[in-house]
């Protein structure tokens, strides 16, 4: 059930507060209106929507910070397979998908929660996991709420370079993200080669996934 929503003046911006009842309405609302709805906070138990213009706009941010999931936030590496090409291999991630309560939080996750936190920085976690409710609340739950999620599309069987590519430029041919430094953490070389040129700067992460 959700509830009439209530100006929240506590906030610096013009924020409503969309009160959801009983915990498990909460629990898949929430990651799908994090995830859809631009601008939406989650603070605790609570949920703002803002009212007027665009989270982006003015200010706010001063610079944007990518992160892939797998071998970089997250060790997935006991249901993960890359193919030949270095691609994930999607049929074998697919047919395991029921153990992503055994993936395990990597060290890099710390500063992905920090800079979740950040009112300065705008974070994008980009993944080639495919959307899924129990993936979102997954990261909601363990890493923190980015920004902006970017997931594959159910059925989607695009090459991650490509994918990620396609995703990202579209986000940054924005106006309000053209100024902006931005960096990128990544454990696919091929997924780097082929975004580079949209980052400031990329960072190749050690990973037991796709590179040592």
């Amino acid at each position: 059930m959700v509830a009439p929503i209530l100006p929240c003046r506590s906030l610096t911006c013009q924020y409503v507060l969309l009160l959801i009842y009983f915990s498990t309405w909460h629990d898949l609302c929430i990651p799908w209106i994090l995830t859809h709805i631009p601008g939406a906070l989650s603070i605790g138990r609570c949920t703002y929507i803002r009212l007027c213009g665009s989270v982006y706009n003015g200010p706010m941010f001063k610079l944007i910070k990518t992160y892939d999931m797998d071998g970089v936030l997250v060790d997935s590496f006991h249901r993960y397979r890359n193919l030949p090409n270095g691609s994930i291999d999607l049929e074998f991630w697919r047919a395991n998908s029921h153990k992503l309560a055994d993936d395990k939080l990597l060290p890099m996750a710390a500063n992905f929660a920090a800079d979740c936190d950040n009112a300065e920085i705008y974070v994008i976690l980009c993944t080639a996991r495919e959307y899924h409710i129990r993936e979102v609340q997954f990261i909601y739950r363990n890493l923190g709420t980015p920004n902006k999620i970017i997931m594959r599309p159910v059925g989607d069987n695009t090459p991650d370079p490509k994918l990620k590519y396609r995703a990202l430029s579209r986000l940054f041919n924005l106006r309000q993200f053209a100024k902006l430094p931005r960096f990128f953490y990544e454990d696919n070389p091929r997924n780097i080669a082929a975004c580079e040129r949209l980052f400031t700067n990329c960072f190749l992460i050690p990973s037991g996934i796709t590179n040592k």
